[in-house]
């Protein structure tokens, strides 16, 4: 039998071939033990033939080899010889499956391989979610805590502008109360000039750039003339609402 026939009978590829038991193992063997040495295979057949007749082991065996003589032409040195061929074969046969189970033992080294590689990258993906959660947790707070500021700053300005908005209110009602009209009439000229050179009327003004100070910078979008906001630390334009970034 040519290696093609022998390969194919314990093929590696054959599947559950690592779950045979022993007996399917022995089953297997002896049918590719019998494709090489069929002789043996007819005189095992032959003396079986002859159990009942002859009980004596002995004798059967003579009795099949003198019948396998007289009808195949065949004597003891033939049915040796296909003996021979069966062990030949037997031998092959545990050769291919040791083949067989080196190329199993390979699938499992690449298998382990495979594995080992898996793991290496479930610990970066494992390192990389650990730093995406830690920026997501530092995102978050950062998120929920300007959002808190947000809303802080977005009250302080409310209470702020209302507070000023009341000062002038009640400044207006200073000025328009009716009360007024009736107040003591005004101190002389001489009396006026003199207590107003004694106050101060600088108003302490915002210090806005130096870059300023000699050239306005005129509204990109209205022409309008921009103002120092020193709540932003930014140029704006009342007129248009423009904001220099």
């Amino acid at each position: 039998m040519g290696k093609s026939g022998d390969r194919k009978s314990l093929s590696a590829k054959k599947p559950g071939i690592l779950e045979l038991s022993r007996e399917q193992i022995a089953d297997r063997l002896r049918r590719e033990m019998a494709k090489a040495g069929g002789t043996v295979v007819k005189f095992i057949k032959m003396m079986e033939s002859f159990r009942g007749e002859i009980p004596d082991e002995g004798k059967r065996v003579s009795a099949a080899l003198k019948a396998m003589e007289h009808a195949a032409d065949l004597d003891k040195d033939d049915i040796l010889a296909s003996a021979e061929q069966q062990r030949t074969t037997l031998k092959k046969q545990q050769k291919l499956f040791a083949q067989a189970l080196d190329e199993k033992r390979d699938e499992m080294s690449n298998s382990a391989r495979r594995a080992k590689e898996l793991k290496a990258r479930i610990e970066d993906l494992n390192d990389e979610v650990r730093q995406l959660n830690d920026e997501y947790e530092q995102a978050k707070s950062e998120a929920t805590d300007g959002e808190s500021m947000i809303k802080k700053a977005e009250q302080r300005m409310d209470e702020a502008a209302r507070m000023l908005d009341d000062e002038m209110v009640a400044f207006k009602d200073k000025l328009n109360h009716k009360n007024l009209k009736s107040a003591p009439s005004a101190p002389s000229d001489e009396k006026m000039e003199t207590l107003v050179s004694s106050l101060d009327f600088d108003v302490a003004e915002t210090q806005e750039p130096d870059e300023a100070s000699a050239d306005q910078k005129p509204c990109p979008q209205c022409g309008g003339e921009l103002a120092w906001y020193e709540l932003y630390e930014k140029w704006g334009c009342y007129s248009c609402g423009y904001q220099e970034e």
